[in-house]
């Protein structure tokens, strides 16, 4: 079984990526900033990026996760 966490966000951004990158596909990058903590450990500062690509059909559009990275980081001393 997984410990209890308790995650919050501080900041989130996010901007379209060129269309030559991704041969025109609707695509965002999305990055957030926090600090996240797991029962019985010290609350440590997180990253997350996201790369969503967009999934139509028609008469609707699905946001997909292509690729995205989580990091807990060190604070420097």
């Amino acid at each position: 079984m997984l410990p209890s966490s308790e995650f919050q966000i501080h900041a989130v951004d996010c901007q379209p990526v060129h269309g030559g990158a991704t041969r025109s596909q609707t695509t965002v990058v999305v990055v957030t900033r926090g600090t996240g903590k797991f029962e019985g450990s010290k609350q440590r500062d997180i990253n997350q990026n996201v790369i969503l690509t967009a999934q139509a059909s028609p008469g609707n559009t699905a946001w997909e996760i292509a690729r995205g990275c989580f990091r807990f980081q060190n604070r420097a001393r």
